[in-house]
């Protein structure tokens, strides 16, 4: 199950350190009338299925804040992914040229999307979710009824045989 919202995330072009598709654990609990999915991942992976307006970007030009840690976490993305060729002072220039994007159109960016490869960059949980909804409900709705009636049989059965003179069992 995990593995469908990883392929999604990746297919998004959500994979820098890969923290957070290491972290996707899906469990599904069937129930009598309905599926149960419990899904957990890092925090940060519900900002990456809604995104953020731009007003909810936390960062203002021109600020004077001597260190944000939007702008530290910016740096490190970009030192991870080996752009400005390690110079600092482009790095830092790079940051703050993405905050300002950010701070214009939100996240994610416009400009963000040349690395989709389904064209999609947030909605990584509820596409998925409903997208399989149906088809979940189906497949642990067979596979819950099988096994309520085998269950069932086995009971069956064995009330049959320890009371055999008087009870006989058959399933056709």
């Amino acid at each position: 199950m995990a593995a469908l919202f990883i392929q999604e995330l990746e297919d998004q072009g959500h994979r820098a350190t890969g923290r957070l598709i290491a972290s996707v654990v899906a469990k599904v609990k069937a129930m009598m009338n309905a599926i149960d999915l419990e899904l957990s991942h890092l925090d940060y992976g519900i900002i990456v299925n809604t995104g953020l307006s731009p007003e909810r970007v936390p960062y203002s030009r021109g600020s004077g804040a001597k260190t944000s840690k939007f702008i530290e976490a910016l740096m490190g993305w970009i030192r991870l992914k080996g752009i400005a060729g390690g110079l600092e002072k482009t790095v830092r220039s790079i940051a703050f040229a993405m905050a300002t994007t950010m701070k214009k159109e939100g996240i994610p960016t416009a400009g963000s999307y040349r690395f989709t490869s389904n064209g999609r960059r947030t909605m990584w949980i509820d596409y998925i979710y409903n997208r399989y909804n149906v088809q979940w409900q189906e497949d642990v709705e067979l596979i819950a009824g099988d096994y309520i009636e085998d269950a069932f049989d086995a009971m069956l059965e064995q009330t049959a045989r320890a009371n055999a003179p008087y009870i006989s069992f058959s399933k056709n």
